[in-house]
């Protein structure tokens, strides 16, 4: 398998999470953060959160998705054929 290809299977196996600026129906501002997939878990969700707010925290304001595997249900770290779909609003305090 050429070098390229290996490195592209390694990227799609730890992923990462997605931030995307949002605005409440309120007028403030907000941060959605995806970390929908095989490779990601909730953590990941809030790992993203306080990087977003590093100095002060952040305050959940919603989740959506299903929640992560038992261990039992994904030997492999994965659930296979299943697509994860994850993520939160958050704001910063």
């Amino acid at each position: 398998m050429p070098r390229s290809a290996l490195l592209c299977l390694a990227l799609l196996m730890t992923g990462c999470a997605s931030v995307t600026d949002t605005t409440l129906p309120n007028g403030r501002a907000a941060v959605d953060i995806d970390c929908s997939g095989q490779a990601l878990k909730w953590d990941t969700c809030y790992e993203k959160a306080a990087e977003v707010c590093p100095t002060r925290g952040y305050r959940v304001l919603g989740t959506k998705g299903e929640p992560d595997a038992e261990p039992s249900e994904a030997p492999l770290g994965i659930e296979p054929g299943k697509f994860a779909s994850r993520s939160m609003v958050i704001t910063c305090k």
